[in-house]
C-alpha cells in the first residue's frame, strides 16, 4: 500500500481534510480518499451547520495549485445519510469513474469539467449542477482548475 500524500492544512471554518493517494488495483477507492484527523464543526443548538463556499474554494484552490494529484478535496458534512465534499481539480485532472451508494449531486462553483455518465458525456459549466441517481457510474475530467461541490444521499431513495 503506497504512502499516504498530505494535501495541505485547513483554514478557519473547513470541515474535515480529506487525504487523496494514488490508486492502485488492489485498493478500492473508499480507501483512497479517507479524511485526515481534524476537528468537525459542531451543529449548533438548533441543529445547523453553516459554512462559507467562498473560504472552502479559496481552501481547496490553494491546496491544488503544485499538487502531484492534481486534485484535493474537504469533507465538510459527514452526517447520517448526507455526506459534502469540495473537491479541487487542477487542468486535466481526473476523478475515475466509480458507483456511488447513494443519490448524487455535482455543483459547478468554479471552472468547467466533462462529467461521464454511463457511456454518455455531460459538460458542467459555473453554475450547473447535475443529479444522479443511486449506482450511476461517473468520472470527472477537468477542462479548467475547477471546484466541486459534491453531495451524496446515503440510502435515500432515487
Amino acid at each position: 500500500m503506497p504512502a499516504k500524500k498530505t494535501v495541505g492544512g485547513k483554514s478557519a471554518g473547513s470541515g474535515k481534510v480529506v487525504q487523496l493517494r494514488p490508486k492502485t488495483k488492489a485498493e478500492p477507492k473508499a480507501a483512497r480518499m479517507r479524511p485526515a484527523k481534524s476537528k468537525t464543526k459542531k451543529a449548533s443548538e438548533d441543529g445547523a451547520v453553516q459554512f462559507s463556499l467562498q473560504n472552502e474554494m479559496l481552501n481547496v484552490l490553494g491546496r491544488v495549485s503544485g499538487n502531484k494529484s492534481k486534485r484535493t478535496a474537504t469533507s465538510l458534512v459527514d452526517d447520517g445519510p448526507i455526506r459534502a465534499f469540495m473537491i479541487a481539480l487542477d487542468e486535466d485532472a481526473t476523478l475515475d469513474e466509480d458507483a456511488i451508494d447513494g443519490s448524487v449531486t455535482v455543483q459547478v462553483l468554479i471552472g468547467e469539467a466533462d462529467v461521464t455518465v454511463g457511456r454518455a458525456k455531460k459538460r458542467l459549466h459555473v453554475g450547473d449542477l447535475l443529479v444522479l441517481s443511486e449506482g450511476s457510474a461517473r468520472g470527472v475530467k477537468a477542462i479548467d482548475p475547477t471546484v466541486l461541490l459534491i453531495t451524496i444521499a446515503v440510502g435515500a431513495p432515487a
